[in-house]
Formats: C-alpha cells, sequence, structure tokens
C-alpha cells in the first residue's frame, strides 16, 4: 500500500484536473485563475460569475465586423469592448473631443472610431501610447506593476490594424500622457478611455482629463476590480470619495471591469 503525502495528493489532483481546465479555456474562450480573498486587505476579491445571460453583442453585426479583426490587436475582452463600443456611439450629440491613453496595438482604440463613425461624430480622435510599455508603475498603491510590461506594441501593428478595417487613424500622442504633450490643444471632452494599468499613470491622465469633461461626458477606466491592478482601483476609489467629484459625476462600477464616470 502506497501511502501518499498531502502534497502528493493535491499535486495528483492538480495533474488530472489541467486537460479539463484547459479545454473549458479553449471551448469557452475564457481564462480561468485561482482568486485568493483578502490577497489585497482594502481591495477583496471573489470570482464573480453573472447569471445573466443577454448578450447583445453577438447579434450587432457592425460590432463584429470590428471586433473580430480587433481582438487579435487587445487584451481587452469582448465585454468590455462591447461596452466602449457602446458608450462611444451615444456622444455624437457632445461637443467635445474623444482620447484613448493605453492603446497598445489598437484594438479598443478601433472599437471607439468604428463606433464614432457609426454614429457620424465630428469629434476629433487622440490615442496616446508610449510604444515602450506601461510607466510610471511600481509605487505602493500598485500591486504587479512594476513599469515596461506590455512593452509588445508598436506603431506598425496600430496601422497595420487600421489598414485592415479601413479606418482613418486618429492623432497619435507618442509619449507619456500628459508629461509629453504640454503644447496640446485639447480644450473639451466627451469620452475618454484609460487604459494605463497603474495608479500613478491613471492618476496623471484622470487629473488632466477631468477639468475637460462637458456635461454627460464619459470616462472609462480599463482594468478597476481586477486582480494585479489594484493601483488603478485604489485610484478610482479615492476619486469618488472626494465630495467635489460625488456632486459633478455619476460612478457606475460594471462588473466587467469597468469604471465609469458620467458628467452630471
Amino acid at each position: 500500500m502506497v501511502i501518499l503525502s498531502n502534497l502528493e495528493i493535491k499535486l495528483k489532483i492538480k495533474n488530472f484536473l489541467i486537460p479539463f481546465k484547459n479545454l473549458i479555456e479553449k471551448s469557452f474562450k475564457i481564462k480561468i485563475i485561482r482568486v485568493r480573498n483578502q490577497l489585497v486587505p482594502d481591495i477583496p476579491h471573489s470570482r464573480i460569475v453573472s447569471e445573466s445571460t443577454y448578450s447583445p453583442w453577438i447579434k450587432d453585426v457592425s460590432f463584429n465586423e470590428i471586433y473580430q479583426v480587433a481582438k487579435n490587436y487587445t487584451l481587452v475582452d469582448e465585454y468590455r469592448m462591447y461596452e466602449i463600443y457602446n458608450l462611444a456611439s451615444q456622444i455624437s450629440s457632445l461637443d467635445g473631443d474623444v482620447l484613448e491613453v493605453g492603446t497598445w496595438r489598437g484594438g479598443s482604440s478601433a472599437i471607439i472610431q468604428g463606433a464614432l463613425k457609426k454614429c457620424n461624430s465630428n469629434s476629433k480622435f487622440f490615442i496616446a501610447d508610449t510604444f515602450k510599455g506601461v510607466v510610471k508603475a511600481g509605487s505602493s498603491k500598485d500591486t504587479r506593476y512594476k513599469g515596461g510590461e506590455h512593452s509588445d506594441a508598436s506603431l506598425e501593428n496600430l496601422r497595420e490594424l487600421y489598414s485592415k478595417l479601413k479606418f482613418p487613424i486618429p492623432e497619435i500622442l507618442i509619449g507619456v500622457f500628459p508629461d509629453d504633450h504640454h503644447e496640446l490643444d485639447i480644450k473639451k471632452l466627451s469620452l475618454v478611455h484609460s487604459d494605463v494599468d497603474a495608479y500613478d499613470s491613471t492618476s496623471g491622465v484622470i487629473k488632466w482629463c477631468l477639468p475637460r469633461m462637458v456635461k454627460g461626458g464619459i470616462i472609462i477606466f480599463d482594468d478597476y476590480g481586477f486582480l494585479g491592478t489594484e493601483g488603478v482601483t485604489r485610484f478610482v476609489n479615492e476619486l469618488i470619495s472626494d465630495m467635489l467629484i460625488k456632486k459633478e459625476f455619476l460612478f457606475i462600477h460594471n462588473l466587467n471591469g469597468h469604471a465609469i464616470l458620467i458628467k452630471k
């Protein structure tokens, strides 16, 4: 009779389950991770599974024409991409420019560009990235990001995507935003998509954008509530606790990994 230690039993069970995990991930195009509650005491985590099944993006032809190409140029999942598309489609009546900071290979910006095209928006669209990876990371507010992550992107990736979609390329702002763009002349913003992964970087972007938001203007924070991007979550939580922000903005926490501010 062979007696196994607890560790050996756990390893055997893990090895037995891995093929099933891989099959589920491949079949449903999801990533299964283990979440330990209270890894970060001030930001509790648990696995969130919605019982809602309505999936309008499946039959949204105009969205899918873009998404099926853009999905290979983004780390943002289908659910968040559809929300970005939906929100960007509703701002045509607002007098303000559109800004995305943290473009990577261009996938989410292409979704925005497609939405602006669909609603015949006259807004000017700016996209900003270093194309050298995450910046201003590694503060005590961040948990995983140290700087330089996601450096595997280039202008060539972005141009390739826009060429495939036959979309005009937005105005590209290369460098750290807003630090490297002091002469940028944007007076009004109707939509901002912030996807910069770290506390200080998010802070710099949003503090620049807030006074420029028009009434009805929308700020979308990517990675809010994700394990590993607690810096973003901390910044947003601190921001919405400010009484002036509460007075001027509506706040929505979407469980898909977005936080949204809407100017009243």
